[in-house]
């Protein structure tokens, strides 16, 4: 399995420098908003479709666990990585799921974005916290980025593979469940009204009710049940407070 070693934009001038961990003599505080941006940093990565996250893969500065299901042929279910791009919808047109359907490869043409699958393998979390245990410590989700793979798209607006185009009331919506309970939901697809409209570039999803998590889940939903379910994250954004 490749791993893969990404990168952290920080806002505020100070960072997290140590773990929630050192002694009990120490006296430590900060705060900042850890930007997700799924950046590949390695050049021999910068040729692959897709890349995975590894239950319990460390990510943002020991702050944010993402989790997967899968190898390197496959997502099965959870977070992979991809840095690959389609913006072409019409009839006959064939892509991977994991090509976002847009015109660069992640919001504000960083390197790479998240895809998210949603299946019967799904991993235990979708992200956690990695200080949920110190109680001084604790993490808000504030917003992300998301956007439909060309896959879905393709399927939604021209239909593909024996799958049927969308119709009247058909939808694609994704949910972020935080373990105190609270959530949020955006519509990536709907069709109303005789029209389908879907998210077709890199749109802001402001999740900041859901406030203080020390877990996060996902979830695609739609009622049509023949539709494979996958969308693209980016730019996921974590107010941190770090106290010990």
């Amino acid at each position: 399995m490749k791993k893969i070693f990404l990168g952290l934009s920080v806002i505020l001038t100070l960072v997290l420098a140590s773990s929630c961990l050192k002694s009990q003599n120490s006296s430590y505080k900060n705060e900042y908003y850890a930007v997700c941006g799924f950046d590949y940093s390695l050049d021999q990565y910068k040729d692959s479709v897709l890349n995975y996250f590894r239950s319990g893969y460390l990510f943002a500065e020991g702050a944010l666990f993402f989790y997967d299901k899968g190898d390197e042929d496959e997502l099965a279910g959870g977070f992979g990585l991809s840095m690959k791009c389609d913006p072409v919808v019409k009839p006959g047109h064939k892509t991977r799921s994991v090509m976002a359907v847009c015109d660069t490869a992640a919001y504000r043409e960083s390197t790479g974005f998240a895809v998210f699958r949603q299946s019967s393998q799904m991993p235990d979390y979708g992200i956690t916290f990695n200080y949920a245990s110190e109680p001084d410590c604790y993490a808000q989700i504030r917003g992300m980025f998301v956007c439909n793979t060309n896959y879905m798209a393709n399927i939604m607006a021209y239909g593909q593979d024996g799958i049927p185009a969308f119709r009247e009331g058909d939808y694609l919506r994704l949910t972020v469940n935080s373990d105190s309970g609270a959530s949020s939901s955006i519509d990536l697809a709907s069709f109303k009204d005789g029209k389908l409209t879907y998210i077709h570039d890199w749109t802001s999803w402001d999740v900041s009710k859901v406030g203080a998590f020390k877990a996060l889940q996902f979830t695609l939903t739609s009622n049509r049940s023949d539709i494979p379910l996958y969308c693209c994250l980016d730019d996921v954004t974590a107010y941190v407070h770090v106290e010990y």
